[in-house]
C-alpha cells in the first residue's frame, strides 16, 4: 500500500502545470508512513505533534529530516478544550526548526472539534476557564508560539 502512495505522489509531482502539493495528516503519528512521505516529491508536509502523534518527531529525525519541505507543525492541539503547554510545545518546534526547511506553527488539527470561545463561557468558575482554551485561544497559543520562536515561519 505505500508503494502505491509513493507511486501516486511521483506521479503527480511529474506534472508540468501542477499547484504546490502539501500533504496534511491528523489524529496521530504516521509510523512506516512517515519515510515515504518525507521523500515523497511534495513540497510540504503538516503533521501532528501532539498526544501519541509527538512520536513523529523521532520519526523525522529519524529519516535525517525533511531539508527541502515546508512542515507545518501541529503543535497546539485542536482535539480538545486544554491550554496548550507552550513550553513543551516550544521545545518541538525548536527541534523542528532544525529538520525541516522551513517550519510553520499550526494546530494539530481543524479547530472544528472545540468551542469557538471560552470568554462566552460565563458561569465557569475562574481558575477552571485558565485551564481551557477554545478554538479562539487555540488561535493565541499559535500566534504565541510564532513570536517567541523566530525560526518558525508565519
Amino acid at each position: 500500500m505505500l508503494a502505491k502512495v509513493a507511486d501516486t505522489y511521483a506521479t503527480l509531482a511529474a506534472e508540468q502545470a501542477r499547484p504546490k502539493i502539501l500533504v496534511a495528516s491528523y489524529f496521530d503519528r504516521l509510523g512506516d508512513a512517515l519515510p515515504v512521505l518525507a521523500s515523497a516529491p511534495v513540497e510540504g508536509l503538516a503533521l501532528d505533534f501532539t498526544n501519541a502523534a509527538a512520536a513523529n518527531l523521532d520519526g523525522l529525525a529519524a529519516v535525517g529530516g525533511i531539508q527541502d519541505k515546508r512542515l507545518v507543525a501541529g503543535v497546539v492541539n485542536g482535539r480538545n478544550i486544554w491550554a496548550a503547554d507552550l513550553t513543551v510545545a516550544l521545545s518541538t518546534l525548536s527541534a523542528l526548526v532544525e529538520l525541516s526547511g522551513s517550519v510553520d506553527v499550526a494546530a494539530s488539527c481543524s479547530l472544528l472539534h472545540v468551542p469557538l470561545d471560552v470568554t462566552l463561557e460565563t458561569d465557569l468558575d475562574p481558575e477552571i476557564a485558565g485551564w481551557l482554551s477554545f478554538a479562539r485561544q487555540k488561535l493565541d497559543e499559535i500566534v504565541t508560539l510564532r513570536r517567541r520562536d523566530p525560526g518558525v515561519a508565519t
